[in-house]
């Protein structure tokens, strides 16, 4: 053999150590593939949702008709009976506006006389400002020559424009020439010394009419429910709408009391109150619970008694609770997430109370990319 040859021979490698390579490698891809194949075969995910319901507002409108012979009552109305009457009421009621005193301003005056003939005045001579507010003497007087007498003088009318400070005043019953000469003066303010009165407010002449109003609407359900029934109209059933009203006392007037006359057109509505809810959700969903009048609030107006028919409009307060069928819980939405993500998202829709989230192995921190590794179960709801 040639020394090439023989060199050639000796570099190639050992078949053990070829080997050693190759076995190594196959240990290596086939823990890999177990890696793969243990985790596809044993990643699990669940996310366990606490459900809990939801108050949810619903507004609606509806048509009350009552049935006419001879008309067809329209099929998406509520059959109602109509009973109307006119009832009155007047009641006594106190201001709560600021207060002032009633009654003419007043006080004491002193009367000169500055010629040399004695005066004689009689009880309510006129003494008027130069502002144009007139006062009276209370009592005659005799005011003598070079002199003067103080007497009481109260003004003409009631108010407070007669609440003035010191004046002069002049005696418009005598001539021009003697009015320079007689007059009176007033040392102190006149002040009005009648019961402090308050000022009639529109929030009293409200309150007023609403209790006059809640009065009548009470004595004419219990003469309604002893036709229909007790449980069959309440104080929601009533339309009102006021014919005449009288009252002693205008809004900004001072008074101590005032009366309020009432006189209203009252119609009761007696329509069945379960149909009512049947219509007020029919178009929600049918994921809803607990629904009944305590939860409906609704009011009766447009009543047109040529056509019997009246509107009625409400609100019902409805405890749902998320359809476990919704997309929101679609297990691909939730393949490769981590924990924190899954919970971040679905805490964010309402009527879920808490999100738990369980992965095997525990060490894997995201959910398994395929959606049948993924189960979402649910409490309560």
């Amino acid at each position: 053999m040639s020394e090439n040859y023989m060199n050639e021979q000796m570099n190639l490698p050992r078949p053990s150590r070829v080997l050693r390579k190759m076995a190594i490698t196959f240990i290596v891809l086939t823990a890999i593939l177990l890696t793969v194949v243990g985790y596809m075969a044993f990643s699990r995910a669940r996310i366990i949702v606490t459900l809990g319901s939801v108050n949810k507002e619903y507004y609606f409108r509806l048509i009350l008709t009552e049935d006419v012979f001879g008309r067809e009552r329209p099929g998406d109305s509520i059959a109602a009976l109509f009973l109307e009457t006119t009832e009155s009421a007047s009641d006594t009621f106190i201001p709560t506006g600021g207060g002032e005193r009633v009654g003419k301003a007043g006080g004491v005056v002193t009367l000169r006389n500055e010629t040399d003939r004695p005066q004689p005045l009689v009880a309510t001579t006129r003494l008027l400002t130069p502002e144009g507010v007139l006062f009276r003497l209370k009592e005659g007087v005799y005011v003598p020559a070079r002199g003067t007498v103080t007497a009481t003088a109260e003004a003409d009318k009631e108010g407070k424009d007669g609440e003035i400070g010191p004046a002069r005043f002049i005696i418009p019953g005598l001539s021009p020439s003697l009015q320079l000469y007689i007059y009176a003066t007033s040392e102190v303010g006149m002040i009005r010394g009648g019961a402090l009165a308050k000022t009639v407010t529109e929030q009293d002449l409200e309150t007023a009419r609403q209790t006059l109003r809640q009065k009548l609407l009470e004595r004419t359900r219990q003469s309604f429910a002893a036709q229909v029934g007790e449980d069959k109209i309440t104080p929601q059933d009533f339309i009102t709408d006021i014919i005449e009203e009288k009252s002693s006392a205008k809004t900004g007037e001072a008074a101590s009391s005032f009366t309020l006359e009432t006189r209203i057109k009252i119609i009761g509505v007696v329509f069945d109150k379960q149909e009512m809810i049947k219509q007020a959700i029919k178009d929600i969903s049918s994921q809803n619970s607990g629904v009944s009048t305590d939860n409906i609030r609704y009011t009766i107006d447009n009543f047109n008694s040529i056509e019997r028919t009246a509107s009625l409009s409400g609100r019902a307060v409805i405890k749902s609770v998320l359809d476990k069928q919704s997309s929101i819980f679609a297990v691909d939405n939730f393949t490769g997430w981590t924990v924190e993500g899954v919970k971040s998202f679905l805490d964010k829709y309402e009527g879920i109370e808490n999100v738990e989230v369980q992965i095997s192995p525990y060490w894997q921190r995201h959910l398994p990319r395929i959606p049948s590794r993924i189960k979402v179960e649910f409490k309560g709801g």
